[in-house]
C-alpha cells in the first residue's frame, strides 16, 4: 500500500480477464461525502471503464467501500513513470515524439468520448515495459481526474485545484471545469514534450504565484535554446510554442492536428550530416577556372564539375543519360 495526502493506492492480484490490478482509493472524508464530487467520479470512472486503448492505463472498475470512501480499481503496468525516467536527463527527440504520440493517442481516444484528463504530467504517464518490444506510454488516471478538483493531493491556490508546473492558463484564470475542453491537456502535454526534449520544464518558479505569473505572461523559452541539437528537426520548436500557446484558440483545435503537426516535424527533420550544394550543368574540363571549380569523381565514364559552395560541397553520380543518382 502507498499513501499520496489524501489518496492512498493497494496493489493485488487478480484472476480472470485482468491478470493484476491497483485500487487507488480517497481518505479525505469531507471529500468522500461530498455528492457533487462523486456523481462526477462516478460518472466519469464509468465512462472510463467503456474506454479501451493501449496508451491509456485500463479502469477495471469503480465503488464504494463500506464506509463511503469512494474506489477505483486500474491495471497495473509493469515500468517506471515518466517523472523517474527523466531524471537521467533529456531524452532523444525519436524516443520524445514517440512518447508524446502515445499519449496524444491516448487523449485523443478520452476526448472522443468526453473526457477530459485535466492534470497531463510526468507523474501521469507511465510507460509500460515488456521484453522484446518496445516502450508503450500510458497516461494514468483517467476516471479520477474529476475527483481531484476537490482532492487535496493536488495544489490549491484561491479555490484552484492544478499541477502549477503544467496548468493551462484558463485552469489559472478560474474557468470552471464543465466549461474547459481538450485542449487544457494539449497544453500540458506541450510542457511535457518541452521537459523531455530540454531537462527542465517549460517554466521556474518558487511559489504558487510565480506559476500563474508564467503561465499567464512569460513565454516559454524556445527549445532549441537550450539545446541546439534541435534546431535540426524542422518545426520541432514551432510545435512546442504552439501546444504551450496562452490563449487556447492558438492551440491545435484536438489531438488529430497534434498528431498532424507531430508527424510533419518527423518526416521534416533535417539530417546534420547533410548539406545543401548548388549544381550547374556539365562544363568541359578545360574551360574551368581551377580555383572555384572542383571536379565530381568519373562514374561510368561521365565527368561533370561542381561550383564550391560557401558552406560545403557534396560530391554527386550520374548515371550515363546524365541523371543525378546521389
Amino acid at each position: 500500500m502507498a499513501s499520496t495526502g489524501s489518496c492512498a493506492c493497494w496493489a493485488a492480484a487478480a484472476w480472470g480477464r485482468y491478470t493484476s490490478q491497483s485500487t487507488f482509493s480517497w481518505d479525505d472524508s469531507e471529500l468522500s461525502q461530498d455528492a457533487t464530487s462523486l456523481r462526477r467520479f462516478r460518472r466519469e470512472a464509468l465512462t472510463a471503464i467503456e474506454l479501451r486503448h493501449p496508451n491509456v492505463v485500463e479502469v477495471v472498475d469503480l465503488d464504494q467501500a463500506e464506509d463511503g470512501t469512494p474506489y477505483i480499481a486500474m491495471e497495473i503496468v509493469e515500468g517506471p513513470d515518466l517523472r523517474h525516467a527523466l531524471a537521467g536527463g533529456a531524452f532523444s527527440v525519436d524516443r520524445a515524439l514517440a512518447i508524446f504520440r502515445g499519449v496524444a493517442l491516448g487523449l485523443g481516444a478520452a476526448h472522443a468520448v468526453g473526457i477530459i484528463h485535466r492534470d497531463v504530467k510526468p507523474e501521469n504517464i507511465l510507460l509500460g515495459q515488456r521484453s522484446g518490444k518496445p516502450e508503450t506510454p500510458k497516461l494514468l488516471d483517467f476516471g479520477i481526474a474529476a475527483m481531484k478538483e476537490g482532492a487535496t493531493a493536488i495544489s490549491r491556490t484561491g479555490g484552484l485545484m492544478l499541477t502549477p508546473e503544467y496548468a493551462a492558463p484558463e485552469q489559472w484564470k478560474g474557468v470552471a471545469p464543465e466549461e474547459l475542453d481538450g485542449r487544457v491537456d494539449v497544453y500540458a502535454l506541450g510542457g511535457v514534450l518541452h521537459e523531455m526534449l530540454t531537462g527542465p520544464s517549460s517554466f521556474h518558479s518558487h511559489n504558487t504565484e510565480g506559476w500563474m505569473y508564467q503561465h499567464l505572461m512569460a513565454e516559454p523559452e524556445v527549445p532549441s535554446r537550450k539545446r541546439s541539437e534541435l534546431a535540426n528537426w524542422a518545426g520541432l520548436d514551432a510545435l512546442v510554442l504552439m501546444l504551450l500557446a496562452k490563449d487556447r484558440e492558438q492551440r491545435p483545435k484536438d489531438v488529430a492536428e497534434v498528431l498532424r503537426l507531430a508527424e510533419e516535424v518527423k518526416v521534416g527533420r533535417r539530417d546534420p550530416c547533410r548539406t545543401i550544394v548548388q549544381v550547374y550543368e556539365p562544363t568541359p574540363l578545360d574551360e574551368v577556372p581551377r580555383p572555384t571549380f572542383l571536379q565530381v569523381p568519373r562514374v561510368w565514364g561521365i565527368t561533370s564539375t561542381l561550383r564550391a559552395h560557401a558552406e560545403a560541397v557534396q560530391s554527386l553520380a550520374f548515371s550515363p543519360d546524365g541523371r543525378i543518382l546521389a
